[in-house]
């Protein structure tokens, strides 16, 4: 709907998809869409969580970007971190380089999942499962409910539209390129009352 913020739009988009049932496939692409958080030397708002400060680190602790964090909030708080001035000095270089092996981490773990994926259908070829029409490019790209994340590719002349419930049938899967292809074997007709 026009004239909808964001907030009010996400949510009507959501209660759209529960109503066709497939707020898991919707979900995960709003969530997919939104861009990596970014380490910053400066002081940055949540623009999803509408915080004007926000920080956060894991616990356990594991990564090299919660421990310089941990340390600094050690010093604030109780003046009992070492290496601070350190740390504050490199702040900008190292907030740069992190980034950079963020996006780097992101893609190696794509690739990672798009592999076991594939290797999961393997064993799963000629079977047929229900999935979700998610893109429609030069390959029509189905989610499947069965295994959320897993996309297969279907290359047809027929024409299908998002959201648009299908039965697919997993006909190839190459471990190198991590693709998973198929045919889509039926159109779910949805009954609206």
């Amino acid at each position: 709907p026009k004239n909808m913020g964001f907030f009010p739009f996400l949510e009507h988009a959501l209660k759209i998809a529960k109503e066709k049932s497939i707020e898991r496939e919707v979900s995960r692409l709003i969530i997919k869409s939104q861009n990596l958080a970014l380490y910053s030397p400066m002081q940055e708002s949540h623009f999803g969580l509408g915080f004007a400060s926000y920080t956060h680190f894991t616990s356990p602790i594991r990564r090299y970007s919660d421990l310089a964090l941990h340390r600094l909030l050690k010093e604030l708080l109780f003046h009992q971190a070492k290496g601070c001035s350190y740390l504050l000095e490199e702040t900008p270089e190292l907030c740069a380089e992190l980034n950079a092996l963020q996006k780097k981490t992101a893609l190696i773990e794509r690739d990672f999942i798009k592999r076991k994926f594939a290797r999961l259908a393997l064993e799963c070829l000629e079977k047929e499962f229900l999935g979700v029409v998610l893109e429609v490019k030069d390959w029509v790209v189905v989610g499947l409910k069965e295994w959320v994340g897993l996309k297969v590719l279907v290359k047809t002349n027929k024409v299908f539209k998002p959201l648009e419930k299908v039965r697919v049938t997993i006909t190839h899967a190459d471990l190198i390129l991590g693709q998973v292809r198929g045919e889509i074997t039926e159109r779910i007709k949805e009954h609206v009352s």
